[in-house]
């Protein structure tokens, strides 16, 4: 695995401008200028020649340097720009209203593209006609694997398609089919997002937005697949704080629970001390793809490009959606606040009682300790007067003894 050369700080990142692309390379970025420049430049020298595309960038509530180096430091793209926190849904669904590709290429600007990459998503995609989409194989930067697709499984939980310690990536040789892939990097047709309607912008700001796409394309009749012969690295740099990050998550965990309850109903049950119920929710994946593989056809026509509403309309809307998001994380804040000085109270409660038995041990102890001292200052005693008697017998059997040797003699005589 190799990162790309890190550009100078000065150096102007020049992508080339297509006038038919193939292929629109869909990122959306806030803050993380530097890792926005690795992506940038990792796409400058392994995107072959061959390849025409363009990349449109979606400055989603940005920082000041994040748009001062899309400004100063880059040329070539297609450059969209949001007052408002879009997330990742909003955030790609601009993006798509900007582009040409036949493809659309959903790239986190927290990655770096490896050599052929995209080159083999398009292979797979002209060789599975069924496929809506196809992943690539995700590392982290020191090279292990991240994921390789994912597993969905019943009460909406994710997981990577492998228990505990990940393969050795040469075992990765196959394009096949999985239950989603991540936004990180996933090839879709154009056509298929349109026909499904885009990303579903009620899941903000992120966590299960990938997951519902791809149930959308499944419901659609087509599949989605994983080729590991396109292999990015993924930095997955979270830039806000884990209890929040598990709040969002678990929050649109409930969201896709109720919005795909019946085909979560399909899903093998999570029963991770069951080590065979990964290999199910495989087959489960397997058999599914292999009946809308048999069953796809291409549609008549093409749908329509999703509309899109005008910027200040989305943006107006995303600012509620934040709003709200943040007013339920405090009030999950509070609750946690709560029921933490609840189990405070009750360990305390808890540990003077603990205090008052251990106490009563204590004493109990102590006057255990003072007969256990008696008992053995009577047995010291005991073992004085033992040795006493002792004494006095070995005295006593003496003295008798010699009295029947005198006995003894004078009898004789």
């Amino acid at each position: 695995m190799v990162g790309g050369k890190n550009p100078p700080g000065d150096e102007i990142i020049t992508l080339p401008v297509s006038g038919n692309p193939r292929v629109s390379i869909l990122i959306p970025s806030r803050s993380q200028d530097a890792l926005l420049a690795n992506c940038l430049n990792s796409l400058r020298l392994h995107i072959g020649g061959d390849i025409a595309y363009e990349v449109v960038i979606v400055m989603n509530s940005a920082t000041d340097a994040l748009k001062s180096f899309v400004r100063e430091r880059t040329r070539g793209l297609v450059v969209r720009e949001s007052d408002a926190n879009l997330g990742v849904a909003g955030g790609y669904n601009r993006a798509r209203a900007s582009a040409r590709g036949e493809f659309l290429m959903l790239l986190h600007d927290d990655t770096e593209i490896q050599p052929g990459w995209i080159e083999s998503l398009l292979e797979t995609m002209a060789t599975h006609p069924a496929a809506g989409a196809v992943g690539s194989f995700q590392f982290f930067p020191d090279g292990r694997p991240q994921r390789a697709g994912s597993i969905l499984w019943r009460n909406a939980l994710t997981t990577t398609t492998w228990a505990n310690v990940a393969p050795d990536p040469g075992t990765f040789t196959d394009v096949r089919p999985v239950d989603y892939s991540g936004t990180c990097s996933t090839l879709v047709r154009a056509s298929t997002w349109d026909a499904i309607g885009g990303m579903d912008e009620e899941i903000f700001p992120a966590y299960y937005v990938d997951v519902d796409l791809c149930m959308k394309i499944r419901r659609h009749g087509q599949t989605v697949l994983c080729d590991p012969r396109s292999r990015i690295l993924h930095h997955a740099g979270a830039s806000t704080n884990r209890s929040f990050q598990q709040f969002i998550s678990r929050c649109n965990q409930l969201y896709i629970i109720t919005k795909w309850s019946a085909e979560l109903d399909q899903q093998e049950p999570y029963v991770p001390e069951d080590p065979a119920s990964l290999e199910r929710a495989k087959q489960i994946t397997a058999s599914t793809a292999a009946t809308l593989t048999d069953h796809w056809k291409e549609p008549g026509h093409a749908s329509p490009a999703p509309p899109v509403p005008a910027p200040e309309c989305q943006e107006r809307e995303h600012e509620k959606r934040e709003k709200a998001l943040l007013a339920n994380y405090l009030k999950h804040l509070e609750t946690c606040d709560t029921l933490l000085n609840e189990r405070l109270a009750t360990m305390s409660t808890d540990l003077a009682s603990t205090h008052d038995q251990l106490a009563g041990v204590q004493a109990g102890l102590t006057a255990s300790q003072g007969e256990i001292a008696e008992l053995q200052a009577r047995i010291r005693k005991l073992r004085k007067r033992n040795n006493a008697l002792q004494s006095e017998l070995a005295e006593s059997r003496k003295s008798l003894f010699s009295r029947l040797i005198r006995k003894w003699k004078s009898s004789a005589g």
